[in-house]
């Protein structure tokens, strides 16, 4: 392919290039990428897609969106916090309210429509946040399903009179909101404040890469406190709640849960006697309240109750009769101590929590 043929965008420091057969699939992709264009004249990306000109125009361009989001998404592993969301700024202050869905549910919808007069448009897709908060645009172009049709069709935000986000101020995330479109036609959009560890959870399967963070669950806890927490909008129609998130967004962040890191040990583990049990493998772990997330590999674990405490205690290689020990004098006798704390020990086991001496 020659130069005329390759459409550079850019996005978070890098740059994708987009290998276009003809000129005039170039100038729709150029026109449906306007905002996030890089100089052509820069010199080969990391990261190229190809426009694959067998396909039909709709499913190609589609085919696109989808190859140049994961490219960014896969070169800013472990560089950012990256939310699956769609991000919305206030035009004069550059405070971005992350609108966190699963695919399908109101993300591009609701960028679409808010930014139509209330909004600058940051993204509909990845909202990607660097350890000061400061919010990177990605002003891709918006899939958008007609009705009747099956498939989606990629429009650009210029091409649909979004606003744009203006230099400056800079872009600065205020709010992390969950979308949850289960309101009657008609009812007024509700807020509801998740406590802190039931908002993280909540959020953690709408993340990208977040195991490639160092201190992943510190990282994304900051981010949550700074938020003053995590919040879900009840609604009916999305277009109807832009006074709901502008005050959202212009109150002050309130005070959250208190947070202790746990970060993982340096040093080789003692291996224990024989029937003793000691912490398991893990990357990264928080204390919020009484309660304590892990992370363990990939996945999130949350420990309560007897599980809290067993795992507090299992800092250094117990025995069974020692934890039962321990959990009584936290949390007083009980008929069935040693079944229970048998049970919170075999189950933190069968999810790796613990590990067997």
């Amino acid at each position: 392919m020659t130069d005329a043929t390759v459409v550079k965008v850019g996005a978070f420091g890098h740059t994708v290039d987009i290998e276009v057969p003809d000129q005039v699939s170039a100038g729709r992709v150029r026109d449906q990428w306007s905002r996030c264009l890089a100089d052509p004249g820069a010199g080969p990306a990391l990261r190229s897609v190809e426009y694959v000109a067998d396909l039909d125009s709709d499913f190609a361009e589609y085919s696109v969106v989808s190859g140049v989001t994961l490219r960014f998404i896969q070169l800013c592993a472990g560089q950012l916090t990256m939310l699956h969301a769609s991000g919305v700024a206030d035009p004069e202050t550059g405070a971005v309210i992350a609108l966190v869905a699963e695919s399908g549910t109101g993300k591009t919808t609701a960028a679409q429509r808010l930014c139509a007069a209330a909004f600058a448009y940051v993204t509909d897709e990845t909202v990607a946040v660097r350890g000061d908060s400061r919010v990177l645009p990605f002003p891709k172009p918006l899939s958008v399903i007609i009705e009747g049709e099956e498939h989606k069709h990629q429009h650009g935000p210029d091409e649909l009179g979004l606003l744009p986000v203006a230099e400056p101020p800079i872009l600065q995330l205020r709010r992390i909101v969950l979308l949850q479109r289960d309101g009657a036609p008609g009812a007024a959009p509700r807020v509801e404040q998740l406590p802190l560890l039931d908002g993280i959870l909540a959020l953690i399967p709408q993340l990208s890469y977040l195991t490639k963070m160092p201190e992943p669950l510190l990282t994304l806890t900051r981010h949550v406190q700074s938020c003053g927490g995590i919040h879900r909008l009840h609604y009916s129609e999305i277009e109807e709640c832009a006074d709901t998130l502008r005050a959202l967004a212009a109150d002050a962040p309130a005070e959250v849960a208190q947070v202790e890191h746990l970060s993982p040990p340096t040093d080789e583990p003692a291996p224990g006697a024989i029937g003793s049990v000691r912490r398991g493998a893990y990357a990264d772990a928080v204390r919020i309240d009484e309660e304590i997330l892990l992370l363990i590999e990939d996945l999130p674990i949350r420990c309560s109750g007897l599980g809290a405490t067993v795992w507090d205690a299992a800092r250094e290689p117990r025995t069974l009769e020692e934890l039962v020990s321990i959990c009584v004098e936290l949390h007083g006798d009980h008929p069935d101590a040693d079944a229970l704390v048998h049970a919170a020990v075999e189950q933190l086991c069968a999810h790796g929590v613990l590990a067997q001496g």
